[in-house]
Order: structure tokens, then sequence, then C-alpha cells
């Protein structure tokens, strides 16, 4: 169970994916857990993918509410009671068909349209005619291998050294968008211009949660964990170093949550502490953490959490019991 996001108190919608070493191809397995029907869990395939992220299109006019899932090589999949569309961003991802900037890491929905980002400074927006790169002056040209000409290898270090791979993008609204990546990079986006902050870390920084324009929170690795605005800056929130990595946060009933490499945790005064279902049980690579109509939903590389403020729930995958 990798990427998820939460539709309602009642359903979640996630990508899971066979974890067997062993099998190398990308497939991925879409499945909605449904808490108030008989069956609980309902799936459909995407082979060939390995959705990487995946956001809620709340209902639009006559469009009903859709998921939308995102595989690395920049496939998009809009799912709902319609059916399923499917569409591609041609420039991302690796394969012969694609420009070579590299795989896409994230899908969301800001102010209404869809972005995604990934490798080599890669950022997209969807319009009424497809995607376009919305990424001057952070893209960068595909890496090529070390020449073997010494004379050309300072200039290949040089443009290697200058790729920013973006691992989140996130905002109040179009004009007013955050994009986070590898060696600390922070960058702002006014509608038109890309404008790169200065970094309080060299941190990994995994994702972005907006709780409003003077408060967004940036979560990275090795318990970095960041809260500011462009124009007044970042500061470092945790007082305490930890080794864990940090993968994404929001705000429930008025207290932070993270989702850590090594549980689910709880911000309390500056410092972090484990939440109930991380003490009393062994639980990794939470990926996702998000509030959604009165309740907090957390998914975890084997386990679905739902919190209501008193009692947590803990669903097992119906393929892992």
């Amino acid at each position: 169970m990798g990427a998820g996001t939460a539709v309602s108190a009642d359903i979640y919608y996630m990508s899971c994916s066979l974890d067997d070493p062993a099998i190398d191809e990308p497939c991925s397995r879409l499945f909605f857990y449904q808490d108030q029907t008989k069956e609980k869990w309902f799936y459909h395939d995407q082979p060939g993918w390995r959705v990487v992220s995946t956001c809620l299109l709340p209902e639009h006019g006559t469009t009903p509410r859709s998921v939308v899932a995102l595989s690395e090589e920049g496939g998009i999949e809009v799912y709902n009671r319609n059916g399923s569309h499917v569409e591609k961003i041609v420039d991302a991802g690796l394969s012969d068909s694609s420009k070579g900037y590299g795989y896409l890491n994230r899908v969301r929905l800001i102010g209404g349209a869809l972005f995604a980002c990934g490798y080599g400074g890669q950022l997209y927006k969807r319009g009424r005619t497809g995607w376009r790169h919305v990424d001057q002056g952070l893209l960068r040209k595909p890496s090529l291998p070390m020449p073997a000409d010494r004379s050309k290898i300072e200039e290949w270090m040089k443009n290697e050294a200058e790729v920013i791979d973006v691992l989140d993008v996130n905002g109040v609204s179009q004009t007013d968008i955050y994009a986070v990546g590898d060696h600390g990079f922070i960058a702002h986006y006014d509608g038109s211009t890309w404008v790169s902050l200065r970094p309080k870390t060299q941190s990994c920084l995994y994702s972005l949660y907006i709780e409003s324009a003077n408060d967004v929170w940036i979560a990275g690795s090795q318990g970095t964990l960041l809260k500011g605005n462009a124009q007044s800056g970042f500061q470092a929130v945790l007082r305490k170093s930890t080794e864990a990595d940090f993968y994404a946060m929001t705000k429930f009933n008025d207290e932070v949550y993270i989702g850590a490499s090594d549980g689910l945790y709880k911000l309390l005064r500056g410092d972090v502490i484990a939440t109930e279902p991380t003490l009393k049980m062994k639980m990794t690579e939470v990926a996702d953490v998000e509030a959604k109509e009165g309740v907090l939903w957390a998914l975890a590389s084997k386990h679905l959490l739902r919190f209501d403020g008193k009692k947590w729930d803990i669903f097992e995958h119906i393929d892992n019991t």
C-alpha cells in the first residue's frame, strides 16, 4: 500500500502492489475501501503502471466526484462512477516515447487545476488542451552518461549539480504554489515565475501541507519539519532531532499528525510523540495522512487506519489477511 487519498469519512482510495522482490514488472491494483458496504474492498488494475500518487477531484457540474492516479511514467487515470479515462503527460517518464526528463512523483489538485511534478525539475499543469510545462527556469535536460573526454567532465558535473528533483507540489491557489525536493529545495510560484528560496536544510523534502497562506508546512528526511511561507521564510519546528523520515502531515482537531518511516506521530510542544497504533503494532512507511469529514486517515505499508478523535480503527488489507 503505497499512495492514497481520502474520499470521505467512510471511503479511502489507494494504490497497492505486490511486495515479492522477485516480481519486478510494474503493476498497480487500485483499491477503494468502503466501510459502509458489505464487501468493503473494490479494485481495478492498471497493468504496466507503477502508481506513485493519487488525489481527489470533487464533483463539478455534471462531472461526478473522481479519483486521480499518477504513474511514474506520466500516465494519468481519472476514475469515477462513469468509468475510467486515461491520458498521458507526454514529456514525462523514461520510456522511448518520452523526452527522458525522468519519473514523476506527485499529482495535486490546486485551485481547481491538476498539477504534477517530478525529477529533473518537471512541473506540469493540466489545462483544457492537455498537460503543459509550468517549470520555466527549473526544468533541466535529461542526465547524460559521464563523457569519456576529460575536458568535458567539468561541464557535465555542473549540469548534474543543477538538476532539481521535485518531490511535491502544493499551494493555496494557482498563483500561490510551492514546490519542494532533494537537497532542501524550496521554490514559490506566483502563477508566472518560479523563485527558489534560500535553503534551510540539505535534507530531502518529501511533502507539503498547506494549512493557510501564512502557514505552509514541509516534511522531510531525518525528522525535518519546517513551517513558514515565501515572504517570511521557513523555520524548523522540532526541538530534538530524530532519525525517522517524515513523509506526510496534516492537522486534525487542531493537532499536527505526521506520517513517518517508522510510524505515525503527533506534534506536541516542539517534539514528536508516537500515536497509540505506533506503540501497539509494527507500522512502517506511513505515506499519507489526511483529515476528511471529521476523521483522520493514515496509510501505512500494510495497514489503513482511521481515527475519529477517540477510537482508532485499523483495517487489514483483504489480500494480506
